[in-house]
């Protein structure tokens, strides 16, 4: 998992993941039945740790802008401590990196897409009870505004820059919302 959210799908071959888990070749095949398999085994691993983690707060039935706030502010801390060796996040590089080329991975890309909004959408319900009908459209503004700033802070290594960047999507929306 980790050589493929450094190096993205394409450029991690078989003979890197052997040399890094000191696992034949053959066992690899025989487990996985090849790369493409291990990749998407790999995908439901991150999004069973890392995702499930990074998704608890905003998940929780009781979840308001406040655990939205600690999702965007959790992986702020994350970006921060990584420094120059940010990865980003695997779906996002995912994404961004095949798109739509495979229809198993696109899958597994749309199904965190699909969790991250309707987690976002159901904060928002429970924070913004009388805000009816725009849950939705601003759940989908905050997870384009997740994948931006996953994807942006790969590059950026300006803490400032990233935390104002959070700062503007939640004042969006609480300004887009009216008050309880």
């Amino acid at each position: 998992m980790r050589l493929f959210w450094a190096n993205g799908y394409e450029a991690t071959s078989i003979d890197d993941i052997v040399r890094a888990t000191e696992v034949g070749r053959s066992s690899i095949y025989s487990s996985f039945g090849g790369k493409k398999a291990l990749f998407l085994a790999c995908l439901d691993h991150y999004s069973a740790t890392i995702v499930a983690k990074a998704l608890a707060a905003v998940e929780a039935s009781d979840a308001d802008l406040s655990a939205i706030e600690t999702f965007f502010t959790t992986h702020l801390n994350h970006m921060k401590k990584a420094g120059t060796k940010q990865r980003g996040c695997l779906i996002v590089n995912t994404a961004t990196e095949l798109g739509r080329s495979d229809a198993d991975i696109f899958a597994a890309v749309t199904a965190y897409q699909t969790r991250l909004r309707t987690a976002f959408a159901q904060a928002l319900k429970n924070e913004f009870p009388s805000f009816k009908g725009e849950h939705d459209r601003l759940a989908d503004h905050l997870v384009i505004s997740a994948y931006g700033l996953f994807a942006f802070s790969k590059t950026c290594h300006d803490p400032a820059i990233l935390r104002q960047y959070v700062t503007d999507i939640l004042d969006h929306v609480r300004m887009s919302c009216p008050s309880r």
